[in-house]
């Protein structure tokens, strides 16, 4: 009987922090105006199965509109981008959309400022890890994205998300706005209406839509600068996790295809040795047998 009481109090312990916890995430966490909540929604609530997937960062979801895509590749295709999505951030999409559909081909971004980013264990800004995380299913695979994504200093905020806002908690004036604006019709049913004003919108299944023009001041302000790629920063971890890809795409027989997404050449311009960078990858590429 001892033994009993013993664990209705541990289950009773854990429903209870898990109720606080969904209450202090609702009133605490401001994901309104997210792109990736909208994402994986549709990632795990999509009508028919992915057949070809893209990963990568800000530069895929804004760059492959899948109503565009699917009539290209008469198949269903769905943009699985994030901004600044990681290497093992890109890893944990293809992981997470593997463990719901049957992807038959996928397409990895490569983009040299995320191939030369800090290792894992340096990060001290992890909102491209969360950006993922907070919105991925509570699994094996989730706990493992956050345990490898950054040092232990960072285990609680990736577990416990209202934990990064704990000094509004007593700021009623935010808990109330949040509260109204995660009442709205578009938060509760996982839409996206564009205001007059927005020049950057969510479409649909990963696709986020810019409408800004490039100006000529910025285009000749970017132009005047010169910037170095330092190939010696291009950390073990993001080795890692691309092998670990190519790896687990050979393993399910999924078609893997390395691709840099569309960038202005006035920017390409500034990097002055993306020839080296490119040769980099294409060396990658040609003794993993991939396309590039």
């Amino acid at each position: 009987m001892k033994k009993i009481k013993t664990i209705c109090s541990i289950l009773c312990a854990a429903v209870l922090f898990i109720g606080v916890g969904k209450i202090l995430h609702y009133i605490l966490v401001d994901d309104t105006s997210s792109y990736t909540r909208l994402t994986m929604h549709e990632l795990y609530h999509a009508d028919s199965n992915i057949d070809v997937l893209f990963v990568g960062s800000s530069h895929v979801y804004q760059s492959l509109n899948p109503e565009i895509t699917d009539k290209i590749f008469q198949r269903n295709t769905f943009n699985a981008g994030s901004s600044s999505q990681g290497m093992d951030g890109s890893l944990a999409m293809i992981k997470e959309t593997l463990a719901y559909h049957d992807v038959k081909e996928i397409y990895l971004e490569i983009f040299f400022k995320i191939a030369t980013a800090e290792s894992n264990k340096e990060r001290t800004q992890l909102t491209q890890t969360y950006i993922i995380s907070d919105y991925m299913k509570p699994s094996v695979r989730k706990l493992q994205y956050l345990l490898q994504a950054s040092s232990k200093d960072y285990y609680i905020t990736g577990l416990i998300p209202f934990r990064r806002n704990w000094e509004k908690c007593f700021d009623l004036n935010f808990i109330y706005s949040l509260i109204k604006k995660k009442q709205a019709d578009d938060y509760i049913n996982y839409r996206w209406t564009k205001n007059k004003d927005d020049k950057t919108y969510y479409v649909t299944k990963g696709f986020v839509a810019n409408d800004a023009v490039i100006t000529e001041e910025e285009i000749n302000t970017t132009k005047n600068k010169t910037e170095i790629i330092e190939m010696a920063s291009i950390s073990d971890d993001w080795k890692n996790a691309l092998q670990d890809i190519i790896t687990l795409c050979k393993k399910e027989k999924i078609k893997l295809t390395l691709f840099t997404a569309p960038m202005p050449e006035f920017y390409l311009a500034t990097q002055k040795n993306y020839s080296t960078f490119s040769e980099f990858i294409n060396d990658i590429a040609n003794r993993s047998e991939l396309p590039y």
